[in-house]
């Protein structure tokens, strides 16, 4: 059984009537071949070039140590026709009825073919080597006959209802086909395992605990089946607004979101508003090429100082309402307009913090503020500056439901006192919070302070793991020295 992603086929896709083709043609592959083959179904990609780089997605991509990287478009149908004299392809279902392709599917599959060459070539262990590329059409409801369908469509290169009883021999007779003698170069075990790092990078995020917890060690944990299905689809989608209430994970996809298109070679921006979400930012992506972090406010700052326009100190403690809101960003403005910045990409953290002002001017710090590839990621229910408009409002949207920075019982506990869209708890069971009253005339502070002193002495918890939540000032709690 060869390696196939994903594995399994989701429940939802199977039962797609517009997929019955696709998942005819999985469940072949994964039935015929052997274990050394790879199966990659529904991948997409974008590549480097231009001004936003260029979009690739294929139905299937079948790698194989020895033989290459074969793309195969997969068109169902009781019937396939051609016209002739419009070179339009049309497909009959099973209602009799006949619907026009969006696209021509050879010419579909040859321009994903030169398109995943490209960006294969981008992985290091793949840029100076020769790649056997093959493309394919499979036509699973149909049988192809004797005839090819068009001078660039040879019977060699179509898979029909026959073929998919025998696609090892099939497959292997299509890549001969393409292969150049004398520059034929097997992947071997090394070019697979490049194939599977730039189709199917693993989606592990870092979620350090702390070493001064009790285990001393950091844990890993696996992003929700929801948040791979935003990170997977991110990887064909070069514009996004990603939202998501506290805890669903924000900040986690942003950085993977940032290391990925850092590690296919695109220059990446990875802002935000506030300086500690900064420095979590500088800490997260510490050693990574292709990637600056840079809050807006610094940002703005050392571009328009490097240009030699004047402004004022950025001291994070300036009370000057007139520097944040006019003069810091005037002189970002006067410097854009004399060096743009040429960002390939851009990646902002809680986004909700910033107002319409700074979202235009993070377009501008994209080479394409057209095109370029853009995310944003933000809590609409924390929004200081109401509806997205502008650019902004133009993106997409994709929604993060579940909560994966708190328990169970802490999400059950706290989702009384939420009033914005509904959350799944993805985090492990926990133990129930402890709610403890005051007794009749007992002091605020000599509660807290025996509180701090179990957590601290008889739980060993951190002091710096300890947060106290008020609505009161800190001086007037009386806490002094625990």
């Amino acid at each position: 059984m060869p390696t196939l992603y994903p594995d399994p086929l989701p429940e939802k896709m199977r039962k797609n009537p517009r997929r019955a083709g696709e998942v005819q043609v999985y469940d072949a592959l994964a039935a015929q071949l052997p274990e050394e083959w790879q199966v990659y179904h529904s991948v997409g990609w974008v590549t480097r070039g231009g001004l936003g780089g260029q979009d690739g997605e294929a139905d299937f991509v079948i790698a194989h140590p020895e033989h290459g990287v074969l793309v195969l478009e997969v068109k169902g149908g009781q019937e396939i026709r051609r016209e002739p004299a419009t070179g339009k392809w049309y497909s009959l279902d099973g209602r009799s009825e006949w619907h026009k392709l969006k696209h021509d599917p050879f010419d579909q599959a040859k321009t994903s073919k030169h398109v995943l060459l490209a960006k294969l070539q981008e992985h290091p262990a793949l840029a100076k080597r020769w790649l056997t590329m093959a493309h394919a059409v499979c036509f699973p409801g149909v049988r192809k006959g004797a005839l090819p369908l068009g001078p660039d469509a040879p019977l060699v290169l179509i898979l029909d209802r026959d073929d998919l009883g025998r696609l090892l021999g099939r497959l292997e007779e299509i890549f001969a086909y393409h292969r150049l003698e004398g520059r034929h170069q097997p992947l071997g075990a090394s070019g697979l395992e490049a194939v599977r790092r730039t189709l199917a990078p693993k989606a592990r995020l870092r979620l350090p605990l702390g070493a001064r917890l009790a285990e001393d060690e950091a844990r890993m944990v696996q992003v929700s089946a929801a948040q791979m299905q935003i990170l997977n689809l991110l990887s064909r989608t070069r514009r996004a607004a990603i939202h998501g209430g506290a805890g669903t994970g924000k900040t986690l996809l942003a950085v993977e979101k940032a290391r990925r298109l850092a590690a296919e070679g695109f220059r990446t921006l990875l802002t935000c508003y506030n300086i500690p979400l900064e420095a979590h930012l500088r800490a997260a992506t510490q050693g990574e090429a292709n990637i600056t972090v840079s809050r807006v406010h610094r940002l703005a700052h050392d571009h328009a100082t490097a240009q030699g326009v004047t402004v004022g100190p950025l001291l994070p403690d300036n009370p000057d309402r007139n520097y944040w809101q006019r003069e810091l960003p005037e002189a970002f403005d006067a410097a854009l307009m004399k060096a743009p910045l040429d960002f390939d990409a851009v990646v902002v953290d809680e986004g909700q913090d910033l107002d319409e002002t700074w979202w235009t001017r993070l377009f501008l710090c994209l080479k394409d503020p057209d095109g370029g590839v853009f995310y944003a990621f933000l809590d609409p229910h924390q929004n200081l500056y109401g509806p997205r408009t502008g650019r902004l409002a133009q993106l997409p949207e994709f929604p993060l439901q579940q909560n994966m920075r708190n328990t169970r019982a802490i999400h059950d506990f706290a989702r009384r006192f939420y009033s914005g869209d509904d959350q799944e708890a993805g985090g492990v069971d926990g133990r129930a919070p402890e709610v403890l009253a005051l007794e009749d005339g007992q002091p605020l502070a000599k509660a807290l302070a025996g509180q701090l002193q179990r957590l601290i002495r008889e739980e060993q918890v951190p002091p710096e793991d300890i947060a106290i939540l008020t609505g009161r000032k800190p001086k007037t709690l009386g806490l002094g020295s625990v």
